[in-house]
């Protein structure tokens, strides 16, 4: 091994115990570039605050995220749904379109792919969600000329 390789390696290692990358960058990159509809319209991320624990229980949280696009604003609340089969965190998420339309919505997370319609006022609810990054699809129809998409976000 040559001198500069061996300070390469050194450098390599300090870095790695200094600084490491998240375990989960690689997905996060591949999950975000994943996108199929590259028409689509990517809404931005205006708002996500988490709420403290509800009355329900002290260890319950809930939280509000709110996505805009030039022809929709989606609020989106999220809340603990309990886990699944295999320990998996989950979430409900409630969502709101405005202005209020039966759109198709998809919600994209990790490998799951989860459809459902908002209602003529524009509600819709996925009631077990994997806890991870999410990112949801709206399919174009009534007041949306093209599908919006929301980037991806940590549940």
């Amino acid at each position: 091994m040559s001198d500069d390789a061996a300070l390469l390696g050194d450098l390599r290692r300090m870095w790695t115990d200094a600084d490491p990358a998240p375990a989960d960058l690689a997905e996060r990159v591949l999950f975000t570039l994943a996108l199929e509809d590259v028409e689509a319209e990517l809404a931005q991320l205006r708002q996500q605050s988490a709420l403290a624990g509800t009355r329900a229980a002290a260890t319950e949280t809930a939280a509000s995220i709110t996505f805009h696009a030039s022809q929709v604003t989606v609020l989106l609340g999220v809340r603990d749904a309990g886990a699944a089969a295999d320990g998996t965190p989950l979430r409900r998420l409630d969502g709101w379109l405005a202005p209020a339309a039966p759109l198709a919505v998809e919600v994209r997370a990790g490998s799951a792919v989860l459809h459902t319609t908002a209602d003529a006022d524009g509600r819709f609810a996925f009631d077990a969600v994997p806890a991870g990054l999410v990112q949801l699809r709206l399919a174009p129809g009534g007041p949306l000329t093209r599908a919006v998409v929301t980037p991806a976000v940590q549940l």
